[in-house]
C-alpha cells in the first residue's frame, strides 16, 4: 500500500503540478486580451499610414481588423480625425477575463495614435 504523506508519497508533486497548471491557465486567459490589444495597435499604426485623409476607409479597416481578432470593439468606439497632414485615431473598449466562473476581471484598453 502506498503512503501519501511520507517522503516517498505523491502529495507534494501533485500540489506542485496543480499550482503550475493554475498559473499557466491564468496566464493564458489574461494573455489573450493583451495579445488582441497589441495586434490591433500595430495594425492601427499601419493603417493610418496607408489611408491618410480617408477617415471612413480607415475606420472600416480598423473595425474589420478588430472583428478578425475577435476584439469587442464596435464601430462607435472608433474615433478618427483628419488633422491635415496627420490622422488621429482613438479606440477604447473593455474586455473581460473569466477564470472558470470563479473570478471575473474587466480590463479597459485605450489606443491613441497620431501618425
Amino acid at each position: 500500500m502506498i503512503k501519501l504523506n511520507n517522503e516517498n508519497g505523491s502529495i507534494k508533486p501533485l500540489i506542485t503540478i496543480l499550482i503550475l497548471f493554475v498559473l499557466a491557465y491564468t496566464g493564458y486567459k489574461f494573455a489573450i486580451p493583451y495579445y488582441k490589444y497589441s495586434m490591433l495597435k500595430s495594425s492601427v499604426k499601419e493603417f493610418t499610414l496607408i489611408s491618410l485623409g480617408r477617415e471612413d476607409k480607415l475606420r472600416n479597416m480598423i473595425y474589420n481588423r478588430a472583428k478578425e481578432l475577435n476584439a469587442p470593439v464596435s464601430n462607435n468606439n472608433i474615433s478618427v480625425q483628419n488633422l491635415g497632414n496627420s490622422m488621429h485615431v482613438s479606440i477604447s473598449w473593455t474586455d473581460s477575463v473569466d477564470l472558470m466562473g470563479i473570478y471575473r476581471k474587466k480590463i479597459d484598453f485605450n489606443i491613441n495614435i497620431t501618425e
